[in-house]
């Protein structure tokens, strides 16, 4: 009866979007409207029903699709349709609840920074790891070197006996290196391996923070490789030609509205 009552109002009715246990009743008639921000909080609510997921993906509107592949309780069938959206499935790749299922399909993306995304996620599947572990780019192999969350032996192997030098450097730093994976030394600089060393979550926060803020702040991101005195070592392999692609992964793992919430996101206090 509250929720109905709150509705009646456009301020309470898009905060009411956003709860987690919005009835269907209210969740169906919010998609049936023209507030484009009432269907931006609604598509970033973990307790949406599969009908109203459905419709809203059906608006063929590239913010609420990238909202929904944001979404940690977006449904299966949802996220198979979204790993098709060539925007989406970066940011679905970096969410930390994507089905396993789905996984698989986005580590044989084509887009390279889908597979960037992927393997950056902490909670990639051993499965989708062992593609990964054999992919074309080396951004992705070197970026999945360094997840804390690489478990597969088998994707571990195969990173060991890789050609690029960075990337067995950084699977040698990584901390979750099983102990019997053989790692050969590399040529790489002392430096570059002390850099590598640092602690990969601390590098995440840093780095998110650092982009994250410039793009909320409308900073030419294009820049950000050549400026940016964070990136070194893993964080290096996270970019790919087109930095607007990891900005895109990046402002996945944030909440809907980082535009104008990033500067009081909690991973910017790291």
């Amino acid at each position: 009866v509250l929720q109905v009552q709150f509705a009646a109002s456009d301020r309470l009715r898009r905060t009411l979007a956003g709860n987690v246990g919005l009835i269907e009743s209210l969740q169906d008639a919010f998609t049936r409207g023209d507030d484009e921000e009432l269907e931006l909080r609604l598509a970033s609510n973990p307790g949406l029903v599969p009908e109203v997921e459905q419709r809203l993906f059906a608006l063929h509107d590239p913010a609420l699709n990238q909202a929904l592949a944001a979404n940690h309780g977006a449904g299966l069938l949802l996220q198979l349709r979204l790993a098709d959206d060539p925007l989406a499935a970066v940011i679905l790749a970096g969410n930390p609840m994507v089905d396993d299922a789905v996984q698989l399909r986005l580590a044989r993306h084509q887009d390279p920074a889908v597979g960037i995304a992927l393997a950056f996620n902490d909670q990639v599947a051993p499965a989708a790891q062992e593609l990964l572990a054999h992919h074309h780019d080396p951004r992705v192999r070197r970026t999945l070197a360094c997840n804390p969350g690489l478990s597969s032996p088998e994707a571990q192997v195969a990173l060991a006996k890789d050609e690029d030098e960075r990337v067995v450097a950084h699977l040698r730093n990584n901390a979750g290196l099983l102990p019997n994976i053989p790692v050969q030394p590399t040529g790489i600089r002392a430096s570059y391996r002390r850099a590598i060393s640092k602690s990969p979550v601390r590098m995440e926060a840093a780095l998110t923070s650092r982009v994250v803020t410039d793009v909320a702040r409308g900073v030419d991101t294009q820049k950000l490789p050549g400026t940016n005195p964070l990136v070194s070592g893993c964080e290096e392999s996270m970019f790919t030609p087109d930095i607007r692609a990891v900005t895109r992964y990046l402002a996945g793992k944030l909440s809907l509205g980082f535009q104008h919430d990033a500067p009081h996101h909690p991973v910017l206090s790291a």
